[in-house]
């Protein structure tokens, strides 16, 4: 998957890669919805990962492609993605200001 490099982008992408890497920061970003996403990809992966949390299933790139899998028809490309998103360096303490930024930026 090819996304553009904005600064929406990888705020984006920071959230998605700090829940991945430790999913109980989903308390610093609970004001976000899927639709919040600029990508609908980005908003799939979201949704998926706030629907394992609230089923008590744990999060990772398998259980979250899973999920994706059971929603969408979903291939090899999304799981590489999935390991991106693992792959960047977020801090995950920081997840309510990635998602901070992506709201602030949504209203601009």
């Amino acid at each position: 998957m090819k996304f553009e490099h904005d600064r929406r982008t990888r705020a984006e992408q920071n959230v998605l890669s700090a829940l991945l890497r430790k999913s109980e920061n989903i308390r610093h970003c609970m004001q976000l919805r899927s639709s919040d996403f600029s990508h609908d990809q980005h908003g799939m992966i979201f949704a998926s990962i706030r629907s394992l949390i609230a089923s008590g299933e744990p999060v990772s790139v398998e259980t979250v492609h899973a999920h994706l899998q059971s929603w969408h028809r979903v291939n090899v490309s999304t799981y590489a993605y999935l390991l991106t998103l693992c792959e960047l360096r977020v801090a995950t303490c920081n997840t309510g200001v990635y998602a901070a930024a992506m709201l602030e930026r949504s209203k601009s």
